[in-house]
């Protein structure tokens, strides 16, 4: 069953966290949607498409969105959506303070670089540990 700490979310169109184990008492009902954020990460310049991506990111309502990278957009961000200002350098930090990681450099061995010359195979190495990497701008987040 569902039971503390745990959180019921039956309520959300989208995601049951208990399913037919939630209780039906008033204490276990979701009042408000959980909140959600997705890191979308990219080092250099960002693609001619942007914009699109950005309008696509505001019409998600629910989702809040972090775009960590070293190049601001050159778009207006709506509400939902939030830049980070991550360089490379310092995601790499990142990787020894909090993970005890030291990642001098991040290469590939195909040798596909953006142009800021980070590989981004490596960097999607790397995804499972965003959370972690970036908690202090995930805290207060449920999801």
């Amino acid at each position: 069953g569902c039971c503390a700490p745990h959180r019921c979310f039956k309520q959300s169109p989208w995601y049951s966290q208990c399913g037919p184990a939630c209780p039906e008492d008033a204490t276990w009902e979701c009042h408000n949607t959980p909140s959600v954020a997705m890191i979308l990460a990219r080092w250099g310049n960002w693609p001619n498409w942007t914009p699109v991506l950005i309008h696509t990111l505001a019409a998600n309502h629910d989702f809040d969105f972090l775009l960590v990278s070293d190049v601001h957009p050159d778009v207006h961000m709506p509400a939902n959506v939030r830049f980070v200002n991550c360089t490379f350098k310092e995601l790499l930090r990142r990787c020894q303070d909090r993970l005890g990681a030291r990642l001098p450099a991040i290469s590939a061995p195909s040798g596909d670089t953006f142009r800021s010359g980070v590989s981004s195979e490596k960097v999607n190495d790397l995804k499972p540990m965003f959370g972690e990497l970036f908690a202090e701008e995930l805290a207060g987040y449920t999801w």
